[in-house]
């Protein structure tokens, strides 16, 4: 019974399905990364040049993909407020496949505001603190872009709720490859800068782009990932939690981020912002 025992406790542990969000260098199931981020929202982190990481990962269910090429995956922001604040209007001006103006915080070539929000697939040359997450599955240079969006009339990519917002990506590479359903995958990294905090730190400071302070939640709501037309199993859907995918910024606001309420998507929808 002893020997069994010894057995039993090396066995590899198995991974569930599904995905994983969380702050800080880590692989989103490390003990290190973060269930919530605060900010002292006082102008002290953007003269500093505080940047906050936001990691996603996702385990692929068995039989996993066996010729995975393209991945889309999508982010939910909710704000405990009536609606979205400055500071989380991070859309870029023209963002792809729409015209619109740039958000507060997000890339403006009117006055060359740079935008507050870069994401970015996961890189090789990721080391330490991913331990735990394939890094190299998507290379350094895949194709694709990122959308964050907020009030689109289609309700979509974006919610029409006015304290909401939606981060999209899309990301493909060629030629596609297996998957294993044991691994940890990284998806994605977000950066989010503490830029447009604050003009200057009188008393009381005078705000840029307001609404630092307001807790919000993130979810990590779905990935997909695709195979060419006609392999067995065809595109994986996967929106169920592995090991958590929703974070706070600000500890939510009192919010129940996991009643934040989800709208799947699909490549028919997306796949024009991307041509």
């Amino acid at each position: 019974m002893a020997t069994l025992s010894i057995v039993l406790l090396a066995a590899p542990q198995a991974r569930a399905v599904g995905l994983n969000l969380g702050w800080g260098a880590f692989c989103p199931t490390n003990v290190s990364s973060l269930a919530n981020q605060a900010d002292p929202c006082d102008g002290t982190s953007q003269t500093g040049l505080v940047t906050y990481l936001l990691v996603g990962s996702v385990v692929p269910p068995n039989p996993a993909p066996t010729v995975c090429l393209a991945q889309d995956w999508f982010i939910d922001f909710q704000e405990n407020a009536v609606n979205l604040s400055d500071y989380w209007k991070l859309e870029d001006e023209n963002q792809p496949g729409q015209l619109n103006v740039a958000g507060c915080r997000g890339a403006n070539s009117i006055n060359s505001n740079i935008g507050s929000l870069v994401a970015q697939i996961s890189s090789p040359s990721y080391i330490g603190p991913y331990t735990g997450c394939n890094k190299a599955f998507w290379g350094n240079t895949p194709a694709g872009g990122v959308n964050y969006a907020v009030l689109n009339p289609d309700n979509y990519p974006g919610i029409l709720q006015p304290n909401r917002a939606r981060l999209i990506g899309h990301w493909a590479k060629s030629p596609g490859t297996a998957m294993v359903s044991t691994s940890q995958y990284l998806a994605f990294n977000i950066t989010l800068d503490t830029n447009h905090q604050i003009v200057d730190a009188a008393n009381p400071p005078s705000y840029v782009c307001a609404g630092c302070a307001d807790g919000v939640c993130i979810v990590f709501n779905q990935i997909i990932l695709y195979q060419p037309p006609g392999t067995p199993g065809g595109d994986y859907v996967i929106t169920d939690q592995d090991v958590r995918r929703t974070v706070t910024w600000q500890g939510g606001g009192g919010q129940d981020c996991t009643m934040v309420p989800v709208k799947r998507a699909t490549w028919g929808q997306v796949k024009s912002l991307y041509r």
